[in-house]
């Protein structure tokens, strides 16, 4: 009697247990009530009078899921989503190995990579985004003539929105983020028979067509490098006489060169060189007068250093340097800089601070330039007198070979990017107009190189923000340097463009280029599941289709916690569906399924359970107080 009363006891508890859960996750999103499912327990003795058999107790059989869907909430929040109808979302945790797990919970959000995940960071599930096409293998549109898109059910995966496209990266749609654009245009009908080169392919053009002709058959011939990806799009811009060709390439590539093929009045050429200039903060060109460099001569130089003495006021040291032209003058250079760090090393100077002979032009025997560079800082005395190397000779020996003095000393940038603008070596035959670093300006007929460096130096400098750089090259004055700060990163920014003012073709061009990255603006889930992304560039991507997951008997799953279950033996495999396909739900978004508990319901199970608690306490007592009684009879 009393493993019977005992057996109710526990019944009843767990029955409270049961109802006491439910109760508790009345708030819990997509939450599933439980119920306890009791049998009542019979003695299997064959002897047994089944007339007058008496029960043995009751057990507990199973505790029963209620799969049937709750109420929806609406939250307004996208990424929030509910079922409506069968299914269940699949989602993984992006650990290797890890299983999937399904749950009804759609209280999602974006993780920092664009990830749609659950509170515990499991990722949710798709399939991948593909085009469809008609029977007749054309692209299949809608009634807007957007490009239709279906899940591909063999390609399951984690679905991702990409916060922003970095420049340069490939869009889903295949095209280039903030590619680069380069606008070709006819300014009036073609003077005479000529032909023009675009990306390296040749396009003829006879006297008298019109600046839309010349535009379709640039775009004509530029077609098969867009199929084969050398560019991204070619477009006619414009009508009739104001027609151009737009060219989009990825934005890792170069300018689309184009050019006119009939000689061109002056040609300025780009030498870039991605390299970094060494770290030497300071550089001093010596001049030197003509003459010859004889076996024996003696020459003095008195060369600043960066290091101070110890005196007070402390003052720049200088190096007297002797130095004798060897026996072959073109190792007049390696001896200068033997006998540097021999005076460095006697007035106690170290590398950092002494300078090197970088540079010394020899020609035939004639020494015509020097290029010192010091190490660190601008040397003290370049401070006091603008300048750092004075030369004289030996009064025995120089013959009056060298002049003395230097040109003012040249702070270079330390580790900047460097590219050469070079303007050739013969003046202009004809007008002309040219486009440096964005500032356009005119060529005349007869300006030398020189004058059009000049120019372009007065034009751009204000271009490139301190400490960026633009000079004539003191050695080539038809030569322009400019250094740029490493910020600036692109030395594309410099790009020397340029028009023949009479071509026949009367061809301009404009280049515009963007660093900007494409940011995404929103994302929508329509009923069908398919996840879309709206991006700063106007362009609608479809990144994938949610995928659900059907279960023979969902009853059956394993409740892991975190409102994620795992299948069984008796769920019974996962049959995994596109949203709105046979036997799966559509999607809302913006909306939460709530948990199918009712609170009422709920506390009359506590209180029927309650009293069949107390019934059986009471039986218990009742027993406990007869054996009590026949024990003190003994």
């Amino acid at each position: 009697m009393l493993s019977v009363t005992m057996a109710g006891l526990n019944a009843a508890q767990k029955s409270m247990d049961v109802t006491s859960n439910n109760m508790s996750n009345a708030n819990t999103v997509g939450f599933k009530r439980s119920t306890a499912v009791f049998g009542d327990v019979f003695s299997s003795d064959p002897a047994s009078n089944p007339k007058t058999a008496v029960g043995s107790g009751v057990m507990t059989s199973s505790v029963s899921r209620d799969t049937t869907a709750g109420a929806v909430k609406t939250t307004g929040r996208v990424t929030d989503l509910a079922i409506d109808g069968r299914g269940y979302f699949v989602v993984q945790d992006p650990s290797p190995g890890a299983p999937m797990t399904f749950t009804r919970a759609g209280n999602f959000g974006l993780d920092a990579n664009g990830f749609i995940v659950d509170s515990s960071g499991n990722q949710l599930m798709g399939f991948q985004a593909v085009q469809s096409f008609n029977s007749d293998g054309s692209p299949a549109l809608d009634a807007n003539g957007n490009t239709v898109m279906v899940p591909n059910l063999n390609q399951s995966q984690s679905l991702k929105v990409l916060p922003q496209f970095a420049a340069g990266s490939t869009l889903p749609d295949g095209s280039i983020a903030n590619q680069e654009i380069q606008q070709l245009s006819f300014n009036g009908n073609s003077t005479a028979n000529t032909s023009i080169v675009v990306a390296g392919i040749t396009i003829d053009f006879t006297a008298g067509e019109t600046p839309e002709t010349m535009a379709k058959k640039v775009a004509n011939a530029l077609a098969p490098a867009v199929t084969n990806g050398k560019l991204s799009s070619v477009a006619v811009t414009g009508s009739l006489n104001a027609s151009g060709v737009k060219i989009a390439y990825p934005f890792s590539a170069g300018p689309v060169p184009v050019g006119v093929n009939q000689p061109t009045p002056v040609s300025p050429t780009a030498v870039t060189t991605q390299d970094f200039e060494p770290a030497n903060a300071f550089v001093d060109n010596v001049a030197l007068t003509s003459g010859v460099l004889t076996s024996g001569d003696k020459y003095s130089f008195k060369i600043a250093t960066s290091a101070m003495s110890t005196a007070s006021p402390s003052a720049p040291i200088a190096l007297n340097v002797n130095v004798t032209v060897p026996s072959d003058p073109t190792g007049f250079v390696d001896a200068l800089n033997s006998a540097i760090v021999a005076a460095a090393n006697t007035a106690g100077v170290g590398a950092s601070d002494r300078p090197t002979v970088a540079e010394g032009k020899i020609t035939s025997g004639n020494l015509q330039s020097l290029e010192f560079e010091w190490p660190t800082a601008a040397p003290g005395a370049a401070n006091a007198s603008g300048k750092t190397v004075d030369v004289s000779g030996d009064s025995g020996n120089v013959g009056g070979v060298f002049g003395s003095g230097s040109t003012a000393a040249v702070a270079s940038r330390a580790q900047s990017k460097i590219q050469t603008i070079d303007f050739g070596t013969t003046n202009a035959t004809a007008d002309m107009t040219i486009s440096v670093a964005g500032f356009v300006f005119d060529v005349h007929k007869g300006d030398t190189p020189a004058s059009i460096a000049n120019t372009v130096m007065a034009k751009i400098a204000a271009a490139f923000p301190s400490p960026s750089t633009v000079a004539v090259d003191p050695s080539h004055s038809n030569k322009l340097i400019i250094s740029f700060d490493p910020s600036l990163k692109d030395v594309r920014l410099v790009r020397p463009i340029y028009a023949n003012k009479k071509s026949p073709a009367m061809l301009s061009e404009l280049s515009k280029f963007s660093t900007d990255p494409v940011l995404m603006q929103g994302v929508s889930i329509d009923s069908k599941g398919q996840l879309a992304a709206t991006y700063s560039n106007g362009s609608t991507y479809t990144m994938g289709f949610l995928e659900l997951a059907n279960f023979a008997n969902d009853s059956g799953l394993k409740d892991i916690g975190g409102n994620r279950f795992v299948q069984t033996g008796t769920s019974g495999q996962p049959v995994i569906t596109a949203a709105g396909a046979p036997k799966a739900g559509n999607i809302m978004s913006g909306a939460l399924e709530q948990a199918n508990v009712d609170i009422t319901s709920e506390l009359m199970d506590m209180i029927r359970a309650q009293q069949v608690y107390n019934g059986n306490a009471r039986v218990l007592q009742t027993t406990v107080d007869t054996v009590t009684k026949i024990t003190d009879l003994r």
